[in-house]
C-alpha cells in the first residue's frame, strides 16, 4: 500500500499549491516519546502495509485534524469519486451481486463523508473564504440538502450508509474476544485503562444489537472486495486535499479491516477465540471508521429532524 499523503506519482494532474488542504502535523514531545514506545511495543505484530512504504508514513494526531468541510470539490472531486466507483466494474465478470456489493459500500463511504461536510461547514457565509474556513463550522441544512435531500438517489445513498455500518457492527462483534484480549498500549497506562473498559462497554453494546446480515452470505457477496479496497486506497493517494485524503483512507482502511475480520471468521469456522492478529493501524482504523459511520448516523438525525424537507428522508 502507498503511504499516506504521497501523490507524487498520480495519474491525475493535480497541483497541489494551497496549504488549506493540508493536514496539521505537529506532534508534541509527549507524542512523540509514546510513539517511540508504540514502535517498540509493535515490533512483533505483523504490518498491515508494506513495510518500507509504512516507514514512510506521516504521523497526524486526528484531534487536531477534524473531518469538515475544506473547498474542496467541484470537478477534481467528482473525478476522483469517478475513478473510484470505476475500478468496481473489473467486478463483473464475478457476478452482479459483488459489484452491486462494491457500490453499496464506497456509497456508504461517500454518503458518511458527505453528511460529516455538511455537518462541519463554515458558518456565517455563503461563500469560501481561508477565513471562514479556520473561524466557526457547524450544521449545514442546505449543504445537506444540496447533497442528498435534492437528489433523486439521496434515499438509497443513505440506506448504503447503514450497509457499511452493520458490516462494521459484524465484524466487531465477530472479533470481540480478540479486541478485549488484546492490550492497549498508548504509553499512558492512565488512558489505557480507560480506553480498554470503553472498548468493553461498547462491545457488551454490539453484543446486544440485532444485524440482519448473515455472515456466510455476506462474505460469499464481499470476497475479493480487499483488493478492490486495496486499490480504492492507492487511488485516494491522488486527491490533492491531504485532510481529505486522510479520512477517506482511514475509513476506506476501516471498512476493509472489516471484511478481513467477517472473512477470517467464516474461514476459521466462527471460531471467537481465533488470533486475527490485527495490526495497531487496522484496530485504530476499524474503530475510527465505526466512530465516523455512527457520528454520521447520529448527524443525520438532526438533518432530518431540522430540515425543512424531512418529509423527503
Amino acid at each position: 500500500m502507498k503511504p499516506f499523503f504521497r501523490s507524487d506519482d498520480c495519474f491525475l494532474n493535480f497541483k497541489k499549491n494551497d496549504n488549506r488542504y493540508d493536514v496539521d502535523s505537529t506532534i508534541t514531545a509527549g507524542t512523540l516519546e509514546n510513539l517511540n514506545l508504540w514502535n517498540a511495543h509493535d515490533s512483533e505484530i505483523i504490518n498491515f502495509c508494506d513495510p518500507d512504504g509504512c516507514k514512510n508514513c506521516d504521523i497526524v494526531d486526528l484531534t487536531i485534524n477534524p473531518e469538515r468541510y475544506t473547498g474542496y470539490e467541484g470537478k477534481p472531486a467528482a473525478e476522483m469519486w469517478q475513478i473510484i466507483y470505476q475500478s468496481g466494474f473489473s467486478l463483473a465478470s464475478k457476478g452482479c451481486e459483488k459489484q452491486k456489493a462494491f457500490f453499496c459500500s464506497i456509497s456508504g463511504l461517500q454518503s458518511s463523508i458527505g453528511i460529516h461536510i455538511a455537518s462541519q461547514y463554515p458558518t456565517g457565509s455563503k461563500g469560501f473564504s481561508l477565513d471562514v474556513l479556520i473561524g466557526n463550522h457547524g450544521p449545514s441544512l442546505e449543504e445537506f440538502s444540496r447533497r442528498f435531500t435534492r437528489q433523486k438517489d439521496g434515499n438509497d445513498w443513505i440506506r448504503n450508509l447503514y450497509f457499511v455500518y452493520l458490516v462494521e457492527l459484524k465484524a466487531l462483534s465477530k472479533a470481540d474476544n480478540y479486541l478485549r484480549s488484546k492490550k492497549i498500549f498508548t504509553g499512558n497506562s492512565n488512558e489505557d485503562m480507560q480506553t480498554q473498559s470503553e472498548v468493553g462497554q461498547i462491545l457488551d453494546i454490539i453484543q446486544t444489537l440485532p444485524n440482519p446480515i448473515n455472515q456466510t452470505t455476506m462474505v460469499n457477496i464481499l470476497s475479493g472486495l480487499d483488493t478492490i479496497l486495496f486499490n480504492t486506497s492507492q487511488d485516494m493517494d491522488c486527491i490533492e486535499c491531504d485532510k481529505c485524503k486522510l479520512w477517506g483512507k482511514l475509513q476506506v482502511a476501516g471498512f476493509g479491516t472489516a471484511l478481513k475480520i467477517l472473512s477470517l471468521s467464516n474461514t476459521h469456522n466462527d471460531n471467537w477465540n481465533y488470533n486475527y492478529q490485527l495490526s495497531r493501524n487496522e484496530v485504530v482504523s476499524l474503530w475510527n471508521a465505526l466512530g465516523r459511520i455512527s457520528t454520521s448516523i447520529f448527524q443525520l438525525e438532526y438533518f432530518s429532524t431540522n430540515s425543512k424537507t424531512n418529509s423527503e428522508l
